[in-house]
């Protein structure tokens, strides 16, 4: 899950009682090859809340909270995949230097696939934040723009942080051996 919120005045603020737009965004091998892209322009929004970060969505998140915007990610707290869990976290350091506020959900293992961006804008579906998934799989999403339900999904993130344990730079150290294997796992990213 991704939260992204930024400074919005009173005048362009949007009702959650908008009917609103909502398209379904496939995600193929064919559908990138013919300029087809998940989310459109709101892939870098003003302000989002995200899952499994990878480099370009990485440094997407650490630039736009450089600029003010509030960003929150929600990731699983309990793996089901160990190294991919592992690959996972050896992107939070950068992100957290950044300024991106990182959660952990506890009681669980956690599977949302979805982001909210300015309360404006969200996608759900199937969609990992990773190359296979964005480029390579067969995935689907839903991109709602102002319609009610990206309140109620947003308001369903923020109901998620409390359960969840935020992560400090300070839960980011790691031995030699670690760092060493936090580079090959990057490095294999694509494959995983």
């Amino acid at each position: 899950m991704m939260y992204f919120r930024a400074q919005m005045s009173a005048a362009t603020a949007v009702t959650s009682s908008t009917i609103g737009n909502v398209s379904q965004t496939p995600s193929t091998p064919s559908a990138h090859a013919s300029g087809n892209r998940i989310g459109g322009t709101a892939i870098t929004p003003r302000s989002s809340e995200r899952t499994k970060p990878c480099t370009v969505l990485s440094d997407a998140l650490k630039n736009a909270a450089k600029r003010g915007v509030d960003v929150r990610l929600v990731l699983p707290g309990i793996p089901d995949k160990k190294l991919v869990f592992r690959l996972s976290r050896s992107y939070y350091l950068p992100l957290l230097r950044a300024g991106v506020r990182i959660y952990e959900y506890t009681p669980g293992f956690l599977h949302a696939k979805c982001w909210v961006s300015d309360d404006v804008t969200a996608v759900v579906g199937s969609i990992n934040m990773d190359y296979r998934s964005l480029f390579l799989h067969f995935e689907c999403g839903v991109l709602l723009q102002h319609n009610s339900q990206v309140a109620a999904l947003r308001d369903d993130v923020r109901a998620t942080l409390p359960q969840c344990r935020e992560i400090h730079i300070s839960d980011c150290r790691t031995s030699i051996p670690g760092t060493l294997l936090d580079s090959v796992l990057r490095l294999l990213s694509p494959l995983m």
